[in-house]
């Protein structure tokens, strides 16, 4: 039976070859979206689950409560570690206290030397997130001169030999010891960027102790006994941190691994859908429609074409075949079609692949030996048969016998209709992608202007991270002005494009009791203004002329409105230092916002400090004058003269800024992707669909060719429907994207505007590529032989 179903419907594709590519070919197309997007999901989904602990493992985090709102934050002092580990220790089975971000340092073996991520952790930390070893073991970091590396930076340093007990310099300062080496993080892990683990005390060492509340630069990992007591724990630790916070008085309590990345968002105190799981939702959406538009293209030519099937099926049934055999032909045949359509799509997705991770940010592969893949293929092609196949097979065998051996099926309104109900919604959801593209783009180029407040142009940062570069701060900015390409240099404590670094208690005159706003503060060298092109609103910019200028700070706009400041130039604000005893500053000078954070947010109200001591972050402006090829040699050269053994890792602040829109242009990127491969397959199938209807039409062609019609007439005439059809699609799916672009955008604050010509641009395209898919068969059959025409079949 299958030998003979199988010869049935290789007759059927030979004789019918156009219709049977264009079908198996959109077929594999909407199979190979489905398939990536389904990748992409895994990889979505499976975050973090390369830990052996992803059951039990949970992250501390604490709300705060401020001014009437609840602000959620893993970032902790390391007191509450030590505190949780000593008198709560019954609850855990491991405690394991973090540096609260990446740390980016200089890791050299000889002459060997590199700017590596990496993290200072308590001995536990490996344990806890169960980093596969290669060589030594999980305890390498009980030493506090210890480093366990990642076998990729291992491989660097030490090549292919085992490295444990080598020697490493890290910022040429501290020889650590090398006692492990562990397989790199995945790229969906938390620890992705650990090039290597060093000990927490090796960085807490002289400064800070274990007791310490007064510091919040720490994130707190905990490992249960059981999974089930995530809640009991939550509800015991809520009031522990109390004591300790003179200011806020926090609840702690504990985030599960399995929460970390799809629900890491907070509004007000609850843990609320992130954004990144709305998209894993939205593709899975996506690709389901672009499955569905290619099931619509192989009902729609395969109900087209039921003409040519009318006498077969009339003949089956006058000797006896009963409709449910015809149905099973039927789902026979789109079964096997669906089969070569899904092998040729495992083709061309292993082509895509690579390039679909590149634009993800993501390592994708093909899950060959997951047997869940197979499993899922399986099921994936029983179900796009039935939704590629129930209604063809339902609508053919329903032909009456007698109707269909005369040439006939079914006539009227009824037979055309379904047909232009399917290619209206095809074109509607290609609409509907191609304005929801131009919108996501429209919102990353209206952030990207944004203005910024400080001048990103020329302006290059490093984090020397050696102790050849703390105290020699001018002898440092002398030599780069004296290479003639460099207007100036400065120093701060933390990058200009992010916002770490914030504190609370900060008193002005007029300042209500009850308020205690948060605020983001830097110090910096007093040319940082200058250097970073700070846009004064009042006052002026540090000078080393003013001594009294080392208790001056400078304030942002948003500073400014919070405070409520009238006149702010030489007015007083003050806060307690660590001992108690109180600082006053006086406000010297107002800058425009600058945009540390988010792009699409607000910026938040921030003080800048004048510090002499020694900060990590260097920044140095070249001459505009100057092309950076031709500046970043002699600044190399003027710092390697003094820093010889820190490398010359620099960064382009408009680089570091353009970073912060990958994201979205990767979200933007995916719908272009998605949104062409729905057009493409649309206009396979209009194009499959103007084939047929231009050969139903040919002996009329003919007859208006022989009275005189013109060939523009019959493309206009052959074209017609499918502008109609079009211009039906593009009205019904303009309401539906402004409904669903208005209500993506409502989650940004800063936000453009949908405007109209995203909606007729999206139409025109879409015209314009149904026109370009049907004119040229239109014109194939308007200029054909009239004669050739009427002895047509």
């Amino acid at each position: 039976m299958l030998k003979q179903l199988g010869r049935t419907i290789y007759r059927t594709l030979d004789k019918n070859k156009r219709f049977s590519i264009i079908s198996i070919g959109g077929l594999a197309i909407g199979i190979v979206v489905v398939l990536l997007i389904v990748l992409w999901i895994h990889d979505e989904l499976s975050f973090n689950k390369c830990y052996k602990n992803y059951d039990t493992v949970a992250e501390v985090m604490r709300n705060d409560f401020e001014n009437g709102q609840i602000y959620t934050s893993p970032i902790l002092p390391i007191g509450l570690g030590t505190l949780l580990k000593s008198s709560y220790g019954n609850y855990f089975e491991k405690v394991a206290i973090v540096r609260s971000q990446v740390e980016s340092r200089i890791i050299a073996s000889g002459e060997a030397k590199f700017t590596e991520n990496g993290f200072f952790m308590q001995p536990d930390g490996p344990t806890i997130f169960s980093f596969e070893m290669v060589y030594g073991s999980q305890n390498g970091l009980k030493d506090i001169n210890s480093i366990m590396l990642s076998e990729s930076l291992a491989k660097k340093l030490f090549g292919v030999a085992d490295p444990v007990n080598q020697l490493v310099k890290m910022d040429a300062t501290w020889d650590l010891r090398v006692t492990g080496v562990y397989k790199d993080m995945p790229n969906n892990s938390e620890f992705r960027e650990a090039s290597y683990l060093i000990p927490l005390d090796q960085y807490i060492n002289g400064w800070l102790t274990l007791d310490s509340w007064n510091n919040y630069n720490m994130k707190i990992y905990v490992q249960l006994h059981s999974k089930a007591e995530y809640e009991h724990i939550s509800v015991s630790i809520k009031d522990v941190m109390k004591p300790y916070s003179d200011i806020s008085k926090p609840d702690i309590f504990l985030h599960p691994m399995s929460r970390w990345h799809l629900y890491s968002q907070f509004e007000n105190g609850l843990n609320i859908t992130s954004e990144q799981l709305k998209y894993v939702w939205m593709y899975g959406i996506i690709g389901f429609i672009v499955l569905l538009l290619a099931c619509i293209n192989f009902m729609n030519l395969y109900t087209a074409r039921s003409e040519k099937y009318a006498k077969e099926i009339g003949i089956r049934k006058t000797i006896g075949s009963t409709r449910q055999q015809l149905i099973r032909k039927f789902l026979g045949e789109t079964f096997l079609m669906t089969v070569v359509s899904f092998a040729l799509a495992l083709f061309l997705t292993g082509l895509v692949i690579p390039w679909f991770s590149e634009v993800t940010g993501k390592e994708l592969s093909m899950q060959w030996n997951n047997q869940w893949y197979w499993i899922f293929s399986l099921a994936f092609i029983i179900v796009t048969t039935f939704l590629a196949g129930s209604y063809p097979a339902f609508y053919l065998s329903s032909f009456d016998p007698i109707i269909a051996i005369r040439g006939g099926s079914r006539t009227g309104v009824y037979r055309a209709f379904p047909r232009k109900l399917l290619v209206i919604f095809q074109f509607a959801i290609s609409i509907s992608l191609i304005i929801s593209t131009l919108t996501v783009n429209k919102q990353i180029q209206f952030a990207k202007e944004r203005p910024v407040g400080y001048t990103r142009e020329g302006l290059i940062s490093l984090r020397p991270g050696s102790s050849e570069f703390y105290g020699k701060y001018d002898l440092i900015r002398n030599e780069l002005i004296n290479t003639g390409v460099v207007e100036d240099m400065a120093t701060s404590n933390y990058p200009v494009t992010n916002t770490l670094g914030n504190n609370r208690g900060f008193e002005w005159d007029g300042k209500d009791p009850e308020f205690n706003p948060t605020f983001n503060t830097i110090d910096v060298s007093y040319e940082y203004g200058k250097t970073i092109g700070l846009q004064f609103i009042e006052g002026r910019d540090f000078s080393r002329e003013f001594h009294t200028d080392l208790s001056g700070v400078l304030i942002n706009e948003s500073a400014l409105n919070l405070m409520g400041l009238k006149n702010p130039i030489n007015k007083i604000i003050w806060k307690p230092s660590n001992n108690q005893e109180i600082k006053y500053y006086t406000i010297i000078g107002v800058v425009k916002d600058m945009v540390k954070g988010s792009p699409f947010e607000p910026a938040r109200p921030s003080i800048i400090f004048p510090s002499e001591n020694n900060m990590s972050w260097l920044y140095v402006r070249i001459k505009p004058s100057i092309s950076a090829n031709a500046a970043l040699p002699k600044i190399e050269a003027a710092l390697s003269k003094i820093m010889p053994s820190t490398p010359f890792n620099y960064k382009f602040a408009d680089q570091e800024y353009n970073a912060k829109f990958k994201e979205k242009e990767q979200i933007g990127k995916m719908a272009a992707f998605f949104t062409i491969f729905a057009i493409i397959i649309s206009c396979l199938g209009l194009f499959g669909l103007a084939i047929f209807l231009a050969e139903n039409r040919t002996k009329e062609i003919g007859i208006r060719k022989i009275n005189g019609a013109k060939e523009i007439e019959i493309i206009l005439m052959l074209n017609k429907d499918f502008i109609k059809w079009v211009a039906i699609a593009f009205a019904i799916a303009s309401p539906i994207a402004w409904y669903a672009m208005n209500k993506w955008l409502e989650s940004f604050v800063y936000k453009t505007e949908l405007s109209w010509w995203l909606f007729i641009g999206a139409g025109i395209i879409s015209m314009a590529v149904a026109l370009l898919t049907v004119s040229w068969q239109s014109w194939r059959a308007a200029t054909r032989n009239p004669v050739e025409a009427l002895r047509y079949e």
